[in-house]
């Protein structure tokens, strides 16, 4: 807390003196002047530049929203602004597992509309952007996730970065604090050089101890970049990503050895030495070229190149049994060349998209060889059948290894008015060797309705998933993990289950949101327990607002039922049944304060009030009660 005061005082400090600038100095002179006729205009970065603008079905949170609201990672926002579901490890720093429509797994993630992996894994990691390098976060689900994404679990995102063009310097920083030692701090930095092209660098860093046992977190974030915008129709940008991700990873909690289970003091994790440390640089261009003066048609894509190296530090008896030494490395690389072709009219949409990637990475332990090229082709149409109802449908094709992977799916939606409407998505795909199930179906029933006080957003979906793989430990005589056997799984397993999301002003300046997830997982007549069948979250807020000036003051409560849960083992990833059902559990209660004062967003909460022990990924516990504090602050603006 006192660090975090000591840079609040700096930054005050700094900012009372900053934006003091003098008028420039204009010498008198009677000499005949030359007038300089600027055949170049000023331009301004073309706003649908890396992201995927002609797909309807999707859900966008802006980079106003990302400040409002205490976050320290992109996936908190995604929880709060969408239905879905993140399945936390229970420490600030590790990227989340979600839930959306029955599957429990990581996004995929794309950025400016190219895809982005943690290497060598074939998932990504919300710690690879920092919210302050963000412009918008395109959500997408059922048939146009499967789609556009390779390994789709039924949602994917895509990440615009911020699309800077400041004449004079715009800074913008954001300090952040919370439980257990996290204290965390970015900063972004954007000057013009020149007439339409601008460079800018943005910092992230942040560390926490964790709660328990081996359970901390330091990142590292730098990102440069350099916009060139010569015209209307034509966009550059060079992006260098460092990245440095080093978490200790505790394993969750040990039932059997713990004396006192959630006590910070006497439970016993099941890793005390295990840690992973990433270092990656991730170098990309991407274009945005309209091919036609009226917009109807353009092509964007790009490159990218990434250099991986992962340093781990191994528990003594999982060292000894593999014979390698404790402290270990693996070096990966991956190129990637990317190609979207979009045309628009009034009557139909067209995206054909193309992408193909090319790893260079050995077998080691948990880690796959990987060096063959794999190409994936989408193409989506997009009809308006009349003027309220609208249709898309499309297909992807994608070559790993010697295997022919595809999907096909579609989307009908029908509007009453501008205010509401309904739709009806289905969507077949089949996956790579990496995803515990080779094949999904998945059908969506959606209705929304917006008005000026009221949201509503409600699916229900129904999902088999088929030739699915079981996973179980194999140990070693004093009970340690050593590895996971597979065993398939020749019964399809079944998911049912709804999303609800509904915001409603009730007087004045007195709101209130709710959101509920219903799952039911059935494999030949037999629930599955993985996820609870009833998650129930309720907030009740008041904002007090003056001109562009707000504060909001309120709570949240969060509600779980019963469920026993898939384990998550740090190393191999992949989901083990756990035996121990959890009774009802509920968040402990959230109560929050925020407040945007000019160009600053100051954001208080107490978490956890009443110090619940609960968790959704067994037995990852949350924080207890701790206090979160960020602000954001941007001047030059």
């Amino acid at each position: 807390m006192k660090k975090f005061v000591k840079i609040c005082v700096f930054v005050l400090l700094f900012l009372s003196t900053y934006g003091l600038h003098s008028a420039p100095f204009q010498e008198e002179n009677d000499t005949l002047k030359t007038q300089t006729i600027d055949t170049i205009g000023i331009q301004k970065p073309i706003k649908f530049f890396g992201g995927f603008s002609l797909l309807t079905t999707k859900k966008t949170i802006s980079k106003e929203e990302l400040v409002a609201g205490d976050f320290v990672s992109v996936q908190e926002a995604i929880q709060k602004f969408t239905f879905y579901q993140l399945l936390s490890w229970g420490a600030l720093g590790y990227s989340s597992l979600v839930n959306s429509y029955g599957v429990i797994g990581n996004l995929e993630m794309f950025e400016n509309g190219a895809r982005r992996n943690l290497l060598p894994e074939n998932y990504s990691s919300f710690e690879l952007f920092p919210v302050l390098s963000i412009d918008s976060i395109e959500i997408f689900f059922g048939s146009s996730s499967e789609i556009t994404a390779r390994n789709s679990n039924g949602i994917s995102i895509n990440i615009q970065t911020r699309k800077f063009n400041t004449k004079i310097p715009y800074t913008q920083i954001w300090i952040g604090q919370a439980g257990y030692e996290y204290l965390g701090s970015s900063g972004v930095f954007s000057q013009n050089v020149a007439k339409n092209l601008n460079f800018h660098i943005l910092y992230q860093r942040y560390w926490s101890a964790g709660r328990y046992n081996n359970s901390n977190s330091d990142r590292w974030n730098v990102i440069l970049g350099l916009r060139w915008f010569p015209n209307e129709r034509l966009n550059l940008y060079l992006q260098n990503k460092y990245s440095v991700i080093n978490n200790a990873l505790f394993g969750g909690l040990n039932p059997e050895r713990s004396t006192v289970l959630f006590d910070n003091s006497f439970s016993v994790v099941n890793f005390e030495n295990l840690n992973r440390k990433t270092t990656q640089n991730d170098f990309s261009f991407n274009y945005f070229y309209y091919l036609s003066n009226d917009s109807s048609a353009y092509i964007d894509g790009g490159l990218l190149f990434s250099v991986s190296k992962n340093e781990f530090d191994f528990e003594e008896y999982f060292a000894n049994y593999f014979s390698i030494a404790k402290n270990s490395s693996y070096s990966s690389n991956l190129f990637n060349i990317s190609s979207k072709f979009n045309f628009s009219s009034l009557r139909y949409k067209i995206i054909v998209g193309l992408d193909i990637e090319k790893r260079n990475q050995q077998k080691w332990l948990f880690f796959e060889e990987s060096g063959n090229f794999v190409p994936n082709a989408f193409a989506i149409v997009n009809f308006n059948l009349s003027k309220r109802m609208n249709l898309h449908f499309g297909g992807k094709v994608s070559k790993f290894g010697s295997e022919y992977l595809h999907s096909v799916g579609g989307n009908i939606n029908f509007n009453f008015d501008k205010k509401s409407k309904i739709y009806i998505d289905l969507s077949l795909s089949k996956k790579d060797e990496s995803s515990i199930f080779s094949r999904s179906l998945l059908g969506i029933f959606g209705f929304n309705w917006i008005e000026p006080n009221f949201k509503l957003n409600f699916e229900i979906f129904a999902r088999q998933l088929a030739n699915n793989k079981a996973f179980t430990f194999t140990k070693d005589s004093l009970g340690n993990v050593i590895s996971i056997v597979t065993t398939e799984i020749t019964n399809d397993v079944n998911v049912f289950g709804s999303n609800f999301l509904c915001t409603v002003n009730i007087w004045a300046g007195l709101n209130y949101s709710t959101k509920i997830n219903f799952n039911f997982f059935a494999t030949s007549n037999e629930q599955k327990e993985w996820l609870p069948l009833l998650d129930w979250n309720n907030s009740l807020f008041y904002r007090l607002s003056k001109g562009r000036s707000y504060v909001d003051i309120g709570l949240e409560i969060e509600l779980f039922s019963p469920f026993k849960g898939l384990y998550f083992h740090p190393l191999y990833y992949y989901p083990v049944e756990n035996q121990t059902k959890r009774n009802w559990q509920n968040n402990g209660i959230n109560a929050f304060a925020s407040a945007k004062l000019g160009n600053a967003y100051l954001n208080v909460s107490l978490r956890n009030v009443l110090s619940s022990n609960f968790y959704l990924l067994p037995i990852y516990p949350e924080y207890d009660r701790n206090i979160r504090i960020t602000v954001f602050w941007s001047f030059g603006d």
